[in-house]
């Protein structure tokens, strides 16, 4: 190694893997190490998250990941999906693969929605449908889309200084509908699955993967 390449290495050291920086817990998430990490967890406020059709989380992880992901149990998977250290892929639930992280593009106005389109897109065209929900009480930013065979075929966001992106017809859940926090769980349970209630499911898998999309 020469001196230019030694100076380099020194003040910009290689990015390390996600696999190799040990998992933190920041204070505020605490709560969530008095779970069980075998069982389901609920969330879906304050988060994003994607549906995917289909039974193998492995599938989706493979998808979205480039291979480049490890199992872990729904404690670890949560607390990198909300913290940022990693997207956590569930374990499948009633023919749904849910991914949740605050690393999925969230549409906030319609300029970043690009992202989050081309992102649910790719998914539905492996998998035949793909959804994403958004839901952040503070900034007021709430979305529901779905994704059919490559094509977007329905959204509704609400996002900065009520900035609105509609594209396709209401699905018949969505008719005389608000924007919320309720509303966007209430979407995705007609929809396919809502997380704020599968801790009450069983015979759900006990594991699922991380990975990092920030490294796609």
């Amino acid at each position: 190694m020469n001196i230019l390449s030694s100076i380099k290495s020194y003040f910009f050291p290689p990015k390390k893997s996600i696999f190799e920086i040990p998992l933190e817990i920041p204070e505020r998430y605490n709560y969530l190490q008095g779970y069980s990490p075998n069982k389901p967890i609920n969330f879906g406020r304050k988060t994003t998250w994607c549906a995917v059709k289909c039974d193998d989380s492995e599938l989706v992880a493979q998808a979205i990941f480039n291979g480049q992901y490890k199992p872990c149990d729904w404690v670890e998977g949560m607390i990198r999906a909300y913290d940022v250290q990693g997207t956590f892929v569930l374990p499948p639930i009633n023919g749904w693969v849910l991914i949740h992280g605050i690393e999925i593009p969230q549409p906030n106005n319609k300029d970043l929605f690009k992202l989050t389109e081309d992102f649910i897109n790719k998914l539905s065209l492996q998998f035949g449908e793909a959804q994403y929900f958004g839901s952040y009480r503070v900034s007021d930013f709430y979305c529901w889309a779905k994704s059919q065979n490559g094509q977007l075929t329905r959204l509704y966001m609400v996002g900065d200084a009520e900035e609105q992106l509609i594209l396709g017809k209401p699905t018949p859940v969505e008719k005389n509908l608000d924007f919320g926090d309720d509303e966007v769980l209430l979407v995705a349970e007609n929809w396919s699955v809502n997380p704020s209630t599968i801790e009450s499911l069983t015979g759900v898998a006990t594991s699922g993967f991380y990975g990092s999309l920030r490294s796609q």
